[in-house]
């Protein structure tokens, strides 16, 4: 998936009661949009090996969305396309499920606090199809796609 542009749709485990969007270009990077009741409460922007963080999401401070955060990616954007794994989580692989048709195989990754399952494409490039996670109380679902399509990623904000 790196090497490709995608959009994502979803929610979080993250941010309770909220919906994720993000578009992805490797030329341009990553954007997140964070949205609780139809109103963006956060952003996230990735581009060369830095992370801009709406304030509003690292705090219980109803800052303003536009307020960022600036910091430095560890491992740049290839951290973003690894499926995460927590320390000690046990691993199962499995082939059987379909997301919108697309055979898939089964990454899920479990740990005492979240359980994480990553559909991928099992024909064609294994891009991920769709995550579903569950951490605490909360669960989540994201579905990948439009892969190849043109997105527009804003710049960084000034830093």
């Amino acid at each position: 998936m790196e090497a490709t542009t995608f959009h994502a749709t979803g929610t979080t485990t993250a941010v309770s009661n909220a919906t994720v969007e993000t578009w992805y270009d490797p030329a341009q990077g990553l954007h997140s949009v964070v949205k609780r009741n139809f109103e963006v409460i956060g952003r996230i922007i990735c581009r060369d090996g830095v992370s801009a963080t709406s304030r509003s999401l690292t705090s219980d401070d109803p800052a303003d969305a536009t307020d960022y955060v600036l910091s430095r990616v560890p491992g740049g954007r290839s951290r973003l396309f690894t499926i995460p794994v927590s320390p000690g989580a046990t691993l199962t692989f499995g082939n059987s499920g379909a997301v919108d048709g697309t055979r898939t195989d089964t990454v899920n990754a479990t740990t005492e606090r979240e359980t994480a399952l990553f559909r991928v494409a099992a024909e064609g490039p294994p891009h991920i199809l769709r995550q579903e996670s569950t951490r605490a109380h909360l669960t989540a679902h994201t579905d990948y796609g439009d892969f190849g399509k043109p997105v527009t990623i804003p710049p960084l904000p000034p830093q």
